[in-house]
């Protein structure tokens, strides 16, 4: 005999919805999670129903359904030859699925699945930002990048903003400045942008350190940054 279940004493119109803390603790807890995502030593627990409502990439994975775009999206170099998509699919009828971010460490896979749960970004409202915060910040930008998550890279960019009244030394700067260049996609103004304009304003200072001079020589996006912001000096 099937189980059933009355709800009595209150109209469902009455019944409170469910606030941001319980939804953050479905995340915490795993309660009732349906999906299992991976990255390096670490696992979580999550919900179908939120990630895949909330990103192509997961609705991809979760549907079995890959395209030539999701598969350059996913960016397995090494799986590349080995059929992406029959893989993917054979995962997410495990219901699980192996991030494989060499470029990241799990902190912000966790943040960004955490995203998708609170749609915050940082998860801790606005406090006074330190310049180490602006590293994490880009990293995450490039996460967010990757999985196409525009809110997040919006939600990135402002807190990234946030950082420059800080008091910067140069291995935090130059550690800053090697991750935007590096880890963002060329094209992408949205960080690089704003970090160009912080050197060029010190680049009486900057310009003269040989870790930066040396970050240059290999950086070819930062080289022409530089250069394009001495041409428009020299053109006024």
């Amino acid at each position: 005999m099937a189980e059933t279940v009355t709800v009595t004493g209150k109209r469902l119109s009455e019944v409170p919805p469910v606030s941001h803390d319980g939804i953050h603790g479905l995340f915490a807890n795993g309660d009732y999670s349906d999906f299992t995502v991976k990255c390096g030593k670490r696992t979580w627990p999550v919900h179908r129903a939120i990630i895949c409502s909330r990103s192509a990439y997961f609705k991809t994975v979760c549907d079995g359904s890959f395209k030539v775009k999701i598969q350059f999206t996913f960016d397995i170099p090494h799986l590349s030859d080995l059929g992406v998509a029959e893989i993917l699919s054979k995962e997410a009828q495990q219901a699980s699925i192996t991030l494989e971010d060499d470029d990241y460490d799990s902190d912000l896979i966790h943040e960004m699945l955490l995203y998708l749960y609170t749609m915050r970004y940082p998860q801790t409202g606005t406090p006074p930002r330190e310049p180490h915060d602006a590293i994490f910040d880009a990293k995450m930008y490039a996460i967010a990048d990757k999985y196409d998550l525009q809110g997040l890279k919006q939600r990135t960019r402002q807190a990234f903003s946030a950082t420059w009244g800080g008091k910067w030394n140069f291995a935090l700067f130059t550690e800053l400045m090697k991750a935007v260049y590096e880890l963002t996609p060329d094209g992408d103004r949205g960080l690089r942008d704003q970090a160009i304009e912080a050197v060029w304003t010190n680049r009486h200072i900057w310009l003269r350190m040989k870790p930066m001079q040396e970050l240059i020589a290999e950086c070819q996006g930062l080289k022409e940054d530089i250069l394009q912001q001495l041409y428009l000096e020299l053109s006024c």
